[in-house]
């Protein structure tokens, strides 16, 4: 079979120089020929790729389509590298660089590493592969064959050993981020709402301006822990989606308007271009904002000087006037991207070179999860170089056309008439760090709310039991007893029976916690408590839910009770 697809290979290798040389056949016989070459190639058993200088599949035979799982509308035009295991990209990356400036191109290393094919549903099969570079008609082009590597019984035993491991390493290690997250979470809560207490008195000029510097360095903590706990979610496919109404232009305009300010800053240009014929969306907000701003952050922070120009389109997708694409496009003046790194920058932990990490700074994720988050949503993400210099970044999902829904709206700033109605309220605080307690009583004292303090659950069921109260905000990661059981505790004291006792099932209890992980927040609604909200704890957001919980509160005690 090598020896078939050998002569394809000659076939296409052949210059038109050296075919002048040869008796120039009549027009049958090269149709004859050329028929011949395609039905060897489609009958093979063996996968061909045929792939030009900058990676991308340019043919495919049947088998190919077969060994990927992919037709051929979705293979032809795909980048080769997305076939490769994640840690054998860069290798290709280096190969198909080579190949396009004609260096010595190495594929005996690769071939012999490259050794798993991806396939359309992400799992891995063990192939043996060929690596044969070509020049056609000056194209620089590489063949890639091979075929399903045979798997003996000890290989299989062995494989499954590898992959158990994987599994269990996995999840051992979304254990460790749980705790990791949880550890620097409770820190970052104490430090981010002492700032905002310390933003509140008064302070002069200069006090002001290094404690901008301290917020802003917490918050960009707060992004590098969310980043790492979305890396998880995808690596283990449980990256979740909204599907709501949202204005396109209130929320992409209200994640850009921070970066107006940061560019401004830096001496940058900033502009935004609407063309958004469809405004009203269904799809998920957070996400796509989420995308933006890391778009944005990349174009700041690597843009000394110049301008960024952001532009974000609404264009109708195929003939179905439901389903539309929103584009993205955020175009800079800066260092720019190789030719050779524009498929790396989209890897988790990279970025265009080792000397940008170092002096850049930052953790190569978030270009990462634009492409992950992109193609989740049934979209893509890539990068070219800007005319003159500098990056154009393209990042494109699917929505569809929310045909008359009301829009989502972010949280609007805090009514102060809200802070007042909070006046009076008796709220426990359970929670076994002391730092925390104190950053929550200084919060809802200033508000004029009465705060009794708890440092564990057993501490918090006998202070429930001896006292009233409006709300409880429920640490849920304590000694003694947790969160979690101390809420199912006072629950289970409105099914005792006797007067008063039926309190306890209204009473309202909102977790707090420094875990974000996805089923923290359904394991704290089936314990009974009414809402959750994860640290570090922004104020106005914990005001607005106590507000919320002791309306629902109010309106349940004045519903009259069933006979």
């Amino acid at each position: 079979m090598f020896g078939r697809v050998a002569a394809l290979t000659q076939w296409l290798h052949r210059s038109p120089q050296a075919e002048a040389k040869r008796e120039t056949p009549c027009a049958s016989q090269r149709q004859s020929t050329r028929d011949l070459v395609s039905r060897i190639s489609n009958a093979s058993p063996q996968a061909l790729f045929i792939c030009d200088g900058a990676g991308r599949v340019v043919l495919a035979n049947p088998a190919a389509h077969r060994l990927t799982g992919r037709s051929d509308a979705t293979i032809i035009g795909a980048e080769m590298r997305d076939f490769a295991p994640a840690e054998r990209r860069t290798e290709v990356d280096a190969l198909f660089a080579a190949l396009a400036s004609s260096s010595s191109v190495d594929t005996a290393s690769l071939q012999h590493a490259w050794q798993t094919l991806n396939q359309a549903d992400g799992s891995l099969t063990p192939v043996q592969l060929v690596l044969a570079p070509i020049d056609w008609s000056g194209r620089k082009m590489l063949c890639i064959h091979g075929h399903v590597r045979p798997v003996t019984q000890d290989c299989a035993v062995k494989l499954q050993a590898e992959l158990d491991q994987a599994l269990s390493y996995g999840l051992a290690r979304n254990r460790v981020l749980a705790t990791v997250s949880h550890e620097i979470r409770t820190p970052l809560n104490n430090v981010s709402g002492m700032l905002d207490l310390l933003e509140r008195t008064p302070i002069d000029a200069e006090q002001r301006e290094l404690l901008k510097s301290a917020r802003s360095s917490s918050k960009l903590l707060r992004v590098l822990l969310n980043d790492l706990l979305d890396l998880s979610k995808i690596e283990a496919g449980k990256l979740e989606l909204e599907e709501i109404p949202f204005d396109v232009q209130e929320q992409l305009g209200a994640a850009l308007r921070p970066f107006a300010a940061r560019a401004a800053a830096q001496g940058l240009g900033f502009s935004v271009q609407w063309n958004t014929p469809q405004r009203m969306l269904l799809g998920d907000p957070y996400r796509i904002c989420q995308v933006i701003n890391n778009l944005v952050d990349n174009a700041l922070k690597f843009t000394p000087q110049g301008q960024i120009r952001v532009e974000v389109r609404t264009v109708e997708a195929d003939a179905d006037a439901d389903d539309c694409e929103l584009w993205l496009i955020v175009e800079d003046s800066g260092i720019g991207v190789a030719p050779e790194r524009t498929h790396a920058v989209f890897d988790a932990f990279t970025q265009a070179s080792a000397a940008t990490t170092r002096q850049y700074g930052g953790t190569g994720l978030g270009l990462y999860l634009c492409r992950q988050i992109c193609e989740r949503m049934g979209g893509s993400a890539s990068v070219r170089q800007r005319s003159g210099g500098g990056s154009v970044f393209t990042c494109i999902v699917r929505c569809q056309v929310a045909h008359g829904m009301s829009p989502f709206l972010e949280t609007q700033p805090l009514d102060p008439s809200l802070t007042r109605s909070l006046e009076g309220a008796r709220v426990l605080v359970v929670d076994d760090n002391r730092v925390n307690q104190r950053l929550l009583e200084l919060w809802l004292t200033k508000e004029q709310m009465q705060v009794y303090c708890a440092a564990d659950g057993e501490a918090a069921l006998r202070t429930v039991s001896e006292r009233s109260f409006d709300v409880v905000l429920m640490d849920v990661s304590m000694p003694v007893m947790n969160g979690i059981d101390a809420t199912s505790a006072i629950r289970a004291l409105a099914k005792t029976g006797g007067a008063g006792q039926q309190r306890f099932a209204s009473l309202p209890i909102i977790g707090v916690s420094a875990y974000a992980m996805k089923g923290d927040r359904e394991t704290c609604v089936a314990a009974g408590m009414d809402d959750y909200i994860t640290k570090p704890i922004e104020r106005d957001v914990l005001l607005t839910k106590i507000f919320a919980a002791l309306n629902r509160s109010a309106t349940a005690q004045a519903e009259p009770k069933s006979a």
